[in-house]
């Protein structure tokens, strides 16, 4: 396919601005090539885009580094200002659906319609009882200043923009053919925040955004000095990628002997240090030392993947509680497939720790890990 029917697929996040060059309009896209940069405070407030000069400068930079030529864009965006509703109407012809919507606009949402665009997605087509064949749709609606933002952005790029797409469903589309079959849960882990996408056969079932992200995780990390140096955002999700981070149990029933292990080793090692001050001997400072430094650097990692330990929780919980609503709702077609994207994606340690607060019902489930997507 010629160069010119690729697109970018952009998506600016808190820290990272992500990059993939992609084939457009084909319903087997390939991928040409992805990276991410860090993106500067400031650039982005809930999904307002302000894109200063050095910034827009920088993404060209990568751009052209990365050997990507695509004239076209896509923005995939996250907000919580980015409303969507789930609606069931009278089965019509398909270019009549909008009209019908935006007569009844305000509904679905008591916002100044002025103030906001729409958009519409065909999810299903259902019966009622009495037989009739309906459109199950999901509705969605954004702020004008925030596509305002990413217009101007596209502009200063020298891009032409092809569309502005919630990230919800860049992600579903993303997915759809992989995972065409059975019930799938996917779970896109931003920074600060997730989404949590049920399909049925390929088919949306529900939506449901969640306040933990990834940030909780990175930031520990960031502010860590077990590894020496302070940590950067793109090196923090690296070492949680490289390194099993999650704590077991049983080191969890242990962290308090080695509190009182460590504390002992440093009265030791003061002892030995006195004692030599009186005495002159100073040969058992350095076994001493060693002993206490050793001791205090195994129990800072230990405490390290105690608080990421505890950080993952609190994102998985809220995972779990989307899963446990669902099935409840659905017994006859729960969940059989979870599939992980985003930052926290292939985290070492993540899958694992979330199967395991699924307990038994984790066995009748898959958990697929996608870093690029």
């Amino acid at each position: 396919m010629a160069k010119s029917q690729r697109v970018l697929s952009i998506e600016i996040g808190y820290s990272l601005t992500k990059v993939c060059e992609m084939d457009f309009q084909s319903k087997h896209p390939q991928v040409y090539g992805v990276f991410s940069m860090k993106t500067p405070e400031g650039i982005l407030n809930d999904g307002l885009v302000n894109p200063t000069e050095s910034y827009v400068q920088d993404l060209k930079s990568y751009i052209a580094a990365n050997g990507m030529s695509a004239k076209r864009v896509i923005f995939a965006v996250s907000s919580t200002k980015i409303a969507n509703r789930e609606a069931t109407i009278p089965m019509i012809k398909e270019n009549k659906v909008k009209d019908m919507l935006m007569n009844n606009i305000t509904d679905y949402f008591p916002v100044d319609p002025s103030a906001y665009q729409f958009a519409h997605n065909i999810m299903d087509t259902v019966t009622d009882e009495a037989g009739t064949k309906q459109y199950r749709i999901m509705i969605m609606a954004c702020p004008t200043e925030i596509l305002d933002g990413y217009y101007y952005l596209a502009q200063q790029l020298g891009l032409e923009l092809s569309s502005i797409d919630y990230s919800g469903n860049s992600i579903f589309q993303a997915l759809r053919h992989r995972f065409a079959k059975g019930v799938n849960l996917t779970v896109k882990i931003d920074e600060r925040s997730s989404l949590l996408t049920v399909t049925n056969n390929g088919v949306i079932t529900m939506q449901r955004s969640g306040i933990y992200g990834a940030d909780q995780v990175v930031d520990i990390m960031m502010e860590t000095d077990v590894y020496g140096e302070a940590l950067s955002y793109e090196a923090a999700v690296k070492t949680l990628r490289k390194n099993n981070l999650v704590m077991r149990a049983e080191e969890e029933d242990t962290l308090k002997e080695k509190e009182a292990e460590v504390a002992e080793l440093e009265r030791l090692n003061e002892a030995a240090i006195a004692a030599a001050a009186a005495s002159g001997d100073s040969s058992q400072i350095a076994s001493t030392t060693v002993a206490a430094k050793q001791a205090g650097a195994n129990l800072k990692m230990l405490r390290l993947r105690r608080d990421v330990t505890y950080a993952y929780e609190q994102l998985i919980s809220s995972i779990v509680r989307v899963i446990d609503y669902y099935n409840s709702k659905n017994r006859d077609a729960a969940i059989d497939n979870i599939i992980i994207t985003g930052i926290a994606a292939d985290s070492w340690g993540f899958a694992g720790l979330l199967s395991e607060e699924l307990g038994p019902a984790a066995a009748n489930m898959q958990i697929t890990s996608i870093q690029k997507v």
